[in-house]
């Protein structure tokens, strides 16, 4: 899960990965909490807005939501930032969604966090790194994250909410 920020000095959108299966503060008005799988919910004060909507106590977030807190917009993504890690130990053979090549326990390897999709990602074989998207077309393997507009930050701006 990531939460997307304005960063003022860079002017751009930095996201910030929140650690999975942990409550993550957004301040004092706001908390997210994980509520089991991939789903999050945000705990908040009545002054936080979602998608334009006060966020009541208790909101199940979804994917691209927009957190209005303090003026600051901060945007919710489900996806989460593609890393290099040993292979797990696979119940059943696994196959390389590149090069369907056999995917050994403990060697590096990428899992897409869109469709899940395991590659490889050694030296000999960067199978995550090889084409401009995950083998399955579906996420940028250079940038792979959704990122909010920058004119959407400029069009709050010149409505005054920020």
């Amino acid at each position: 899960m990531l939460l997307w920020l304005w960063n003022g000095e860079s002017d751009e959108w930095q996201a910030e990965q929140a650690p999975p299966g942990e409550p993550f503060p957004l301040g004092r008005q706001a908390i997210l909490l994980p509520l089991g799988g991939d789903r999050w919910g945000l705990l908040a004060r009545d002054e936080v807005v979602v998608n334009g909507v006060p966020a009541l106590p208790l909101r199940l977030l979804a994917d691209k939501d927009e957190i209005l807190i303090n003026g600051e917009n901060i945007f919710f993504s489900a996806e989460s930032e593609a890393e290099v890690v040993p292979f797990p130990a696979p119940e059943k053979e696994a196959c390389c969604g590149r090069c369907k090549g056999k995917l050994q326990a403990g060697e590096p390897a990428v899992q897409c966090p869109r469709c899940k999709v395991w590659h490889h990602q050694t030296p000999e074989l960067p199978c995550w790194t090889y084409g401009a998207t995950c083998s399955s077309g579906d996420r940028s393997t250079k940038d792979g994250n959704w990122r909010p507009e920058r004119l959407r930050r400029k069009r709050a701006e010149k409505k005054g909410v920020i």
